[in-house]
């Protein structure tokens, strides 16, 4: 299975999420009260957008995995002799390792982690602007104990 069932799971993956909620241009499914739900959508341009973004996120992967080459292989050096690398190691790794853009792609997904934490505890005031309608799903887990997801006021 390995590699391409990644590739069947991110595609059906992200087909659910396009034609459930909405991407770009395409609408969501929707229902009137009792109404059987209805969808706008054109299976054509849902596997458009679908192959899209799968084209992009692998250009992305692509790009990161070349730019970031060295502190993959002294990971995997690292654990071609051990079984477990602990947190401080791989910091240490990634602290002499790791591009400029790779610590600038971790610093944007640690801020992330703490808006989380500061939904998860109720503070919104170091949310930015454009995130003003908020979901916190109870029972959801995530670092913060809750899984919150911001989204954007249009």
């Amino acid at each position: 299975m390995g590699s391409e069932g990644d590739i069947e799971k991110a595609t059906k993956d992200l087909s659910v999420a396009i034609k459930n909620c909405g991407s770009g241009d395409l609408p969501a499914r929707f229902r009137r009260g009792d109404e059987e739900e209805h969808s706008l959508q054109q299976i054509d341009q849902v596997e458009a957008l679908v192959k899209a973004s799968l084209k992009r996120a692998l250009r992305i992967a692509e790009k990161v995995l070349s730019q970031e080459k060295q502190l993959l292989l002294r990971v995997s050096a690292f654990l071609a002799d051990q079984r477990i690398m602990t947190r401080e190691r791989f910091q240490a790794l990634f602290d002499k390792y790791a591009t400029d853009a790779g610590k600038a792609r971790a610093k944007a997904f640690n801020y992330r982690q703490h808006l989380f934490r500061q939904l998860a505890n109720g503070n919104q005031s170091d949310l930015p602007r454009k995130s003003k309608a908020l979901i916190v799903e109870a029972g959801r887990k995530n670092d913060s104990k809750e899984a919150v997801a911001a989204f954007e006021v249009v």
